[in-house]
């Protein structure tokens, strides 16, 4: 028999003891609904959830999957091939600018410092 180790943040653990509580009887719904910030109607979905799947149902389906806000490999490449190119000893901020008056990328610093140190640009 294998036994699967499932990570589930704080705010899931705490969705799940709620849960819990209604479904042995403890809580009512309309407390539970009160305590997780949810409408009773979402609690009845969430606790049916936690009935058919376990603890498991109630992590995210999202997880382990890229966001839909990332940003494509290819513009990443070509932004750092930029930065290479025109702006090595420029700082982050600089070269944001840079980008995106003279090439039309429009990224947060901060954005572009984490590529530059990933890349290896930034210290």
């Amino acid at each position: 028999m294998s036994v699967a180790v499932l990570s589930m943040s704080d705010g899931q653990l705490r969705r799940f003891e709620v849960l819990r509580d209604v479904d042995l009887g403890g809580l009512p719904v309309r407390a539970a609904a009160q305590v997780l910030g949810r409408s009773e109607r979402q609690v009845w979905r969430l606790l049916k959830v936690l009935r058919r799947d376990g603890a498991a149902g109630l992590v995210s389906k999202r997880r382990g999957r890229p966001s839909n806000r990332k940003t494509a490999a290819s513009v990443r490449a070509a932004v750092l091939w930029i930065v290479r190119q025109y702006y090595t000893d420029f700082g982050s901020t600089l070269a944001a600018e840079k980008l995106a008056t003279e090439h039309g990328f429009s990224f947060s610093s901060e954005t572009l410092r984490k590529w530059m140190i990933a890349d290896g640009l930034w210290l």
